[in-house]
């Protein structure tokens, strides 16, 4: 399991960097395109477990994919009104399918909150993509994401004595979490050092540590939701590390908290 985690991320890595730096904006955007699918197929898989449901799915399909198109053009108003399309779509549907049914808030909350956890989070790379300088604020969203959990990982397995939340993701430690921090922002920096010079220190450094520590809320976040379902892994996309939604949860909550960074101190 080890080794396949090595590899996956050896084999994908490298492209994605190319991709990032090299492929241009449109390109990107279909890049996050294609992953926002996925993860909205693994949340369902997850929230919706055991019977998959296709009416819900179809829905966040259509809905998300628009959500992050007009995101792409910076059409504000349509992004917030797919939002609001989104819980009133699935309000009918839970009116017609479950009327008084307890299910029924459940499922539409479900729902809606699935269109925020992966096409507006998705959509944050997106804008933060934008510019010059874009390329290296990706990059820094990686670092913070992939860096913390390799250190994180590695330092729970050496050091870890102390469960950080046993309930949740019984493995995980406080000293792994330390370690993790620690590696984001160390990572991050060498990022702002060499690419976005001009962003300050203390600045720079407050915002990785916060965005750092938004990974790791949504590493557990996505754990919640699978121990609760009774799921072991959202896929079997990537070899080592399950589906997709089990590689990028800390990033996606790491992506907004880099865009303020960028909208306030870039």
């Amino acid at each position: 399991m080890h080794l396949k985690r090595w590899l996956t991320s050896i084999v994908l890595l490298p492209l994605i960097l190319l991709l990032i730096f090299r492929g241009g904006e449109a390109l990107f955007f279909f890049l996050i395109a294609a992953a926002n699918l996925l993860v909205l197929a693994e949340y369902g898989r997850i929230v919706y477990h055991p019977k998959p449901d296709p009416v819900y799915r179809t829905l966040s399909y259509g809905l998300g994919t628009l959500l992050l198109w007009y995101g792409f053009q910076a059409n504000f108003a349509v992004v917030a009104l797919l939002l609001v399309l989104t819980f009133m779509a699935a309000a009918m549907i839970c009116l017609v399918r479950f009327g008084t049914d307890e299910r029924a808030v459940d499922r539409l909350f479900r729902q809606t909150a699935g269109m925020v956890y992966g096409p507006l989070l998705l959509l944050c790379l997106i804008w933060l993509r934008r510019g010059e300088d874009g390329p290296s604020w990706i990059l820094v969203v990686l670092c913070l994401s992939f860096a913390g959990d390799t250190a994180a990982y590695y330092a729970g397995t050496m050091l870890g004595k102390h469960p950080l939340a046993p309930k949740l993701s019984p493995k995980k430690t406080v000293e792994g979490a330390v370690g993790g921090l620690l590696g984001a922002v160390g990572a991050a920096a060498a990022v702002k050092a060499f690419l976005l010079p001009a962003v300050s220190w203390p600045a720079g450094l407050a915002f990785f540590f916060l965005a750092a520590a938004a990974g790791q809320t949504g590493d557990l976040f996505e754990s919640s939701l699978k121990r609760t379902a009774g799921v072991k892994d959202s896929g079997e996309l990537l070899p080592g590390h399950g589906g997709l939604l089990d590689r990028i949860d800390a990033l996606l909550f790491v992506a907004p908290v880099v865009l303020a960074a960028k909208l306030m101190i870039g």
